[in-house]
């Protein structure tokens, strides 16, 4: 408030605005501005508060508009949503904001993965009921999951493993 007090007594007395700008230490910009504003609004044009910059272009209704199309599965040919993918596909926010919502909402895409992504509907039901089990196992029951794609078809052991080294009980993490 200070300065700009300095600025409009300035201009008062017939300073130019860059010498103004020079004696007050800022900006020629910045006593143009003051100057006027007061000469356009008197003492109301000093005060800083008010509307301020344009209007956002974004409304809150953009991020919930990304909120749930991250709910969504990604569209054909694609395991994840990226943001350039998101910005494609709600066709008129830019990249940048929809990085910008999700960094505000400390929401990192390359971390949403899922512990099952397999592009067979057959493993992601398996794994649906796996799931459905872990969460409401039935009365008195002991669910055992075994992955039948990683066995020795001969053998019915894990492929790999046998020929691991043994480890000691210290060993185990």
């Amino acid at each position: 408030m200070r300065q700009r007090a300095r600025i409009v007594l300035l201009a008062a007395d017939g300073v130019k605005t860059r010498a103004i700008g020079r004696a007050v230490g800022c900006t020629t910009g910045t006593a143009s501005k003051w100057r006027v504003r007061y000469a356009e609004q008197r003492l109301a044009g000093l005060d800083e508060t008010g509307d301020r910059g344009a209007e956002p272009k974004y409304k809150a209704a953009t991020g919930k508009r990304i909120l749930t199309l991250l709910d969504q599965q990604p569209p054909k040919g694609y395991g994840r949503w990226t943001g350039p993918l998101l910005a494609a596909s709600l066709g008129d926010v830019d990249v940048q904001y929809v990085w910008r919502f999700l960094r505000a909402q400390k929401i990192d895409l390359a971390g949403r993965k899922s512990w099952c992504e397999s592009k067979r509907s057959r493993v992601r039901r398996k794994a649906a009921d796996v799931v459905g089990l872990y969460m409401a196992p039935p009365e008195n029951a002991i669910v055992i999951c075994v992955d039948e794609e990683a066995l020795d078809p001969g053998t019915g052991e894990r492929a790999g493993l046998s020929q691991a080294p043994e480890r000691s009980g210290s060993d185990r993490p």
